[in-house]
Protein backbone atom coordinates (compact mmCIF):
# COMPACT_ATOMS: atom_id res chain seq x y z
CA UNK A 1 0.00 0.00 0.00
CA UNK A 2 2.56 2.44 1.16
CA UNK A 3 4.05 2.07 -2.23
CA UNK A 4 1.26 2.90 -4.57
CA UNK A 5 0.27 6.32 -2.06
CA UNK A 6 4.69 7.08 -2.49
CA UNK A 7 4.44 6.70 -6.13
CA UNK A 8 1.28 9.07 -6.30
CA UNK A 9 3.00 11.51 -4.69
CA UNK A 10 5.71 11.32 -6.69
CA UNK A 11 3.78 11.71 -9.83
CA UNK A 12 1.65 14.83 -8.48
CA UNK A 13 3.47 16.27 -6.16
CA UNK A 14 1.68 17.22 -2.58
CA UNK A 15 -1.93 16.61 -2.26
CA UNK A 16 -4.50 16.28 0.59
CA UNK A 17 -5.72 13.49 2.22
CA UNK A 18 -8.95 12.63 -0.43
CA UNK A 19 -6.74 13.57 -3.10
CA UNK A 20 -4.64 10.38 -2.14
CA UNK A 21 -6.88 8.38 -1.25
CA UNK A 22 -8.62 9.07 -5.10
CA UNK A 23 -5.41 8.23 -6.57
CA UNK A 24 -4.79 5.42 -5.08
CA UNK A 25 -7.86 3.74 -5.23
CA UNK A 26 -7.78 4.01 -8.51
CA UNK A 27 -5.03 1.59 -8.38
CA UNK A 28 -6.14 -0.53 -5.68
CA UNK A 29 -8.84 -1.99 -4.14
CA UNK A 30 -8.80 -1.21 -0.85
CA UNK A 31 -10.64 0.33 2.27
CA UNK A 32 -9.92 4.63 2.43
CA UNK A 33 -9.04 3.66 6.19
CA UNK A 34 -6.07 1.41 5.33
CA UNK A 35 -4.39 4.78 3.03
CA UNK A 36 -5.55 7.13 5.95
CA UNK A 37 -3.53 4.70 8.81
CA UNK A 38 -0.10 4.65 6.60
CA UNK A 39 -0.27 8.24 5.76
CA UNK A 40 -0.05 8.68 9.71
CA UNK A 41 3.70 6.80 9.04
CA UNK A 42 5.73 9.63 9.60
CA UNK A 43 9.13 8.18 8.56
CA UNK A 44 7.43 7.99 4.86
CA UNK A 45 5.10 11.33 4.76
CA UNK A 46 5.41 14.41 6.14
CA UNK A 47 2.29 16.70 6.31
CA UNK A 48 1.79 20.52 6.07
CA UNK A 49 0.43 22.82 7.39
CA UNK A 50 -2.31 23.23 4.84
CA UNK A 51 -3.00 19.63 5.11
CA UNK A 52 -1.45 18.63 2.22
CA UNK A 53 1.20 15.33 2.52
CA UNK A 54 4.07 14.56 0.74
CA UNK A 55 7.21 12.55 0.67
CA UNK A 56 10.01 12.26 3.36
CA UNK A 57 13.32 12.65 1.83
Amino acid sequence: MRDVVREALRKHGPMNKDEIIEKVLKERHVKPGTIVVNLQNQKYFKRARDGKFSLVK
